[in-house]
């Protein structure tokens, strides 16, 4: 009896101290090197998404659950006198995909339809579908002379689709939404 006492002190000792290795936190996404910039007559939008996916999700990608990150933009024409004007309203979704039978990654953009890129790495795939490049936001001619304009951007990883109308096994999952908070960058043109 004292024998299997101690081999069960010992098996809850040891699993209580293997827990923080097994429950990591996931890091929080946020959205880096946003930059606004003109082309000859449109603006452009390049940022990037920092750590999107977590252990959870990548384990869903490989067993064949597509991932989604949706980029949400709101363009504003700024006010002073009168409320502000909404100019644009985007949501960007790029859907990043596994192929068991090819090993390799697929990215559809929505920005880019009917086109599919296909990378060999993870690495490589999170990097393309976790970044918005030289996104056309809205015609140069659209924009007033002088004029103060607040562009507002947040990702999300949305949730994922089971097949076969097993939804209702999405309460017994982790997986959840996961987004960034609002941010702003407020200019002139």
């Amino acid at each position: 009896m004292l024998h299997r006492l101690s081999l069960l002190l010992f098996l809850s000792l040891t699993l209580l101290t293997a827990q923080p290795t097994l429950a990591r936190e996931p890091q929080e996404m946020t959205l880096t090197d946003t930059v606004l910039t003109v082309s000859q007559d449109h603006l452009l939008l390049f940022t990037t998404l920092t750590h999107p996916l977590t252990e959870e999700l990548i384990r869903g990608l490989h067993n064949g659950l597509n991932t989604k990150i949706i980029f949400s933009i709101e363009l504003d024409r700024t006010q002073t006198m009168r409320s502000d004007e909404r100019l644009i309203t985007l949501d960007i979704e790029h859907t990043l995909i596994y192929d068991t039978l090819k090993q390799d990654y697929r990215i559809e953009r929505s920005e880019q339809p009917g086109r599919t890129s296909i990378l060999p790495t993870l690495e490589s795939a999170i990097a393309a579908s976790a970044s918005l490049n030289n996104l056309r936001l809205i015609e140069l001619s659209q924009l007033r002379g002088i004029s103060p304009y607040r562009l507002r951007l947040k990702a999300r990883i949305a949730n994922k689709q089971l097949p076969m109308n097993l939804h209702y096994l999405t309460d017994l999952l982790p997986w959840g939404d996961r987004e960034t908070d609002w941010q702003t960058v407020e200019f002139s043109y």
